[in-house]
């Protein structure tokens, strides 16, 4: 490793005292913060330390609860030239490999400099095995300003959070979601992604922010978006919606921990319904008014008990899981071969109307209570 790039890195055992010592000892206001095969975690910067002192945080705490878990990335020098052209607000772009091993640095402090990891690294058997086996993640959270039910639904708050901040803290927290990408086309809602530590570089074109616009082609533009900036996609994509703000860290990831182990198209999350939603139990009156079972194959007397009621699923939007490749070929977020991730129904929460609002409010005071 050369010695300038030395003076950026931290370990990220390091605590909030380390980081301190060593960004006054090197006069540098951001570090990149890497396990020990130099593998980039996320980026501290002065305003993180800042804001955390200021939250009155004890000076042991882990640096990785501080951190920015997102930074913004490039894939080589060229690309990274690019991108801090285009933001002078960057200080630096840190350049990683496709298993986000770090390459070098590309800073703007005192010129704009290069400096390259030179230190060899023999490849194990435990590199082999994670390279072939693990599927790079990113998660996809769809936003857009417009809402004519609740104006400004995505910037609605629960508790002290908005819709947006609570689902992009569940894909920050996620152990495997590599990348997240917000989709909007609101310039406010990309400045509150922003400050809860996700760059977005672009918006949505109006042509995918209104009413009708489908939530597949809006994943499809966002992966497209990505592969641009970042010159490859990743292999799946989590779908993230604002609007059932009721997930949490634990339930992605084992969304994702399922969704690895078989060779599905897509998971989507649901609940079972109660049997009395159940098809069996429904009626539907005719022209004269007379009620008549929903199945047409039924009578009021030959409907089936609740013990012989097939169990029906319904989708609860807290978690998609789609393989990139099915996105982009099939123009599908779905494919083929759907297995479902059963949740809790505790955590159903699907925001359409603001007396939606306010019952998630009321769940999300419960669950945070038994937390």
């Amino acid at each position: 490793m050369s010695q300038p790039l030395q003076h950026f890195i931290i370990n990220e055992d390091a605590t909030l005292k380390d980081a301190l010592i060593q960004m006054t000892s090197s006069h540098r206001g951001i570090l990149l913060v890497t396990d020990k095969d130099l593998n980039l975690v996320g980026v501290l910067t002065d305003g993180d330390v800042r804001r955390a002192l200021l939250a009155d945080v004890s000076l042991g705490i882990p640096i990785t609860q501080i951190m920015n878990l997102n930074p913004v990335i490039a894939s080589n020098r060229e690309e990274a030239e690019i991108k801090l052209n285009k933001n002078p607000y960057f200080i630096l772009i840190p350049v990683v490999d496709s298993k986000g091993r770090l390459l070098g640095v590309l800073s703007a402090l005192n010129g704009k400099n290069y400096y390259e990891n030179t230190a060899g690294h023999k490849e194990t058997q435990d590199d082999v095995r994670i390279g072939e086996n693990k599927m790079h993640c990113a998660a996809i959270i769809p936003a857009r300003g417009g809402s004519k039910r609740i104006p400004g639904k995505n910037l609605s708050r629960i508790g002290d959070e908005t819709l947006l901040s609570l689902a992009i803290k569940s894909a920050l927290n996620s152990r495997y979601i590599e990348h997240i990408i917000v989709s909007t086309d609101s310039r406010e809602i990309a400045d509150e992604a922003e400050r809860n530590g996700v760059n977005v570089p672009w918006l949505r074109p109006e042509e995918l922010s209104g009413d009708k616009a489908k939530t597949v082609d809006v994943m499809i533009h966002a992966t497209e978006m990505f592969r641009k900036t970042y010159s490859h996609v990743p292999d799946m994509i989590v779908l993230l919606e604002p609007t059932a703000p009721l997930r949490t860290q634990k339930l992605i990831d084992q969304a994702i921990e399922m969704f690895e182990t078989t060779d599905a198209d897509s998971l989507v999350s649901v609940n079972k319904i109660r049997h009395i939603y159940h098809p069996e139990e429904l009626l539907v009156a005719d022209d004269k008014g007379f009620l008549r079972p929903y199945l047409k194959d039924r009578t009021f007397d030959s409907r089936k008990l609740r013990d012989e009621q097939q169990s029906l699923y319904m989708q609860n939007g807290l978690v998609y899981i789609t393989r990139t490749d099915v996105l982009q070929q099939q123009k599908s977020i779905y494919g083929e071969k759907v297995i479902m991730f059963e949740t809790d129904s505790e955590l159903f929460a699907d925001i359409d109307e603001p007396e939606d609002l306010e019952i998630a409010r009321i769940k999300f005071k419960k669950l945070s209570q038994q937390n």
